[in-house]
């Protein structure tokens, strides 16, 4: 059994098995090609009509990659060949080769996430913790291309191509992505005759809206944007660019940016939890603000967003929210945020950009969070932050006093008995 095999064997529409060349991995992974001692055999392919089957937004990132290495790394110089030609003599077993001269025959066909099972027809990535604990010793993998730092090639063995990158996870999974666009049926552009879509409602031509979509009146869908099956969008809806929306997920008193995707079941802009309790009873609270998602931003599936009730809940832009979250009314998260499973957001706390919030953690009313503020999972945070931090326990605390009061009370229970 071999654990590496990412999926099922990439196949071109007469059945075959899809090659990919050298060239077209390190143009997919913004890397720099460097051909082994044995060089992989592989049929080239046409780059443009790859390009063409794919969206724009999957494209590698503009500019060679050479550029931005690091210009310190050893035996490596952008603006001098020679140097890449060096990159090549690296001490190899006859054995290896020949292993890979029968292999290479077949050429890349798919891609591995474990450097050491990868097998010849598979390209993987070298990430810093298969490094670290050897040393400068050359590492095992029968790869046949692998995605490296550029001060890390000469731990390659001599029949694996080095795809230099600064970064080559990522590398790898920009890789992953475009093979994944390219295999992926899209949907065709239309409406479905089994929706419903009220005569105001302004839909783009190239969108795609699924069976049993309900749409109300002034909803804006703006360009490929495609509605999953059974979803509600409520009035006055707007809906950005590249949208994705997956079935049963219901959207009201909302604006959503561009190239968001939604995942199933999520609900957004319904009534918060907010409410006045005195001597007389329950007083509902209004919710008259909307849910403002911001470009980019990913939602996970069952995850609930309030509505403001006095203003908006707001949600920057690039962040990641995972599945059966539950944000309450006028929250407001910042950019590049991060929001584990299971995490519950009560009214009105503030998150500053590039905060992480672990899986199951719990944030009190009224809570800020600055810029950077990690909190460990299932943590309980009372209190707002005004430095970036890491945060742990119940309440929550700076990890390192945490840990050391963990640690002080586990002495104390075994030296009590």
């Amino acid at each position: 059994m071999n654990p590496a095999f990412l999926s099922e064997k990439r196949t071109t529409s007469s059945g075959e098995s899809q090659t990919f060349s050298l060239d077209d991995l390190a143009l997919w992974g913004n890397a720099e090609r460097v051909a082994p001692a044995n060089p992989v055999q592989t049929d080239d392919t046409n780059l443009e009509r790859h390009w063409a089957q794919t969206d724009e937004k999957l494209a590698p990132f503009s500019g060679s990659v050479v550029e931005n290495l690091d210009s310190s790394a050893p035996d490596y110089d952008a603006k001098n060949p020679a140097s890449m030609a060096q990159l090549d003599k690296r001490p190899g077993t006859k054995a290896e080769e020949k292993v890979h001269i029968e292999a290479g025959v077949k050429g890349i066909t798919d891609l591995s996430r474990d450097f050491a099972d990868a097998q010849p027809h598979q390209v993987t990535f070298l990430a810093d913790e298969y490094r670290r604990p050897l040393g400068n010793k050359p590492l095992v993998t029968s790869a046949g291309a692998c995605f490296v730092k550029p001060h890390d090639v000469h731990l390659l063995p001599p029949h694996t191509a080095a795809l230099i990158t600064p970064r080559p996870y990522r590398s790898f999974v920009q890789v992953l992505r475009f093979l994944d666009a390219m295999g992926t049926d899209t949907s065709p552009c239309g409406i479905h005759h089994s929706a419903h879509i009220h005569a105001s409602a302004q839909i783009d031509p190239t969108c795609h809206i699924g069976p049993g979509v309900i749409i109300e009146k002034n909803v804006i869908i703006q360009a490929q944007t495609c509605i999953g099956a059974y979803t509600h969008i409520g009035e006055d809806v707007v809906i950005g660019r590249n949208a994705t929306i997956g079935t049963h997920v219901n959207i009201e008193h909302s604006t959503i940016g561009d190239h968001v995707h939604i995942q199933s079941g999520a609900r957004i802009g319904h009534i918060g939890f907010g409410f006045v309790i005195d001597d007389q009873g329950f007083l509902e609270i209004p919710h008259q603000g909307k849910v403002i998602l911001g470009n980019h931003v990913h939602i996970g599936a069952n995850t609930t967003i309030s509505r403001g009730s006095f203003t908006n809940t707001l949600i920057g832009n690039h962040t990641r929210i995972d599945a059966l979250v539950q944000i309450a009314h006028n929250v407001h998260i910042g950019q590049y945020v991060v929001i584990a499973s299971q995490c519950g957001i009560a009214g009105s706390c503030q998150l500053g950009d590039r905060c992480f919030l672990g899986g199951q953690v719990g944030l009190a009313n009224g809570v800020v969070l600055a810029a950077g503020t990690k909190i460990a999972a299932k943590s309980g945070v009372m209190h707002s932050t005004h430095t970036a931090e890491t945060l742990a326990g119940i309440p929550a605390v700076p990890a390192q006093q945490w840990r050391r009061s963990v640690v002080l009370l586990a002495k104390w229970c075994k030296k009590n008995g």
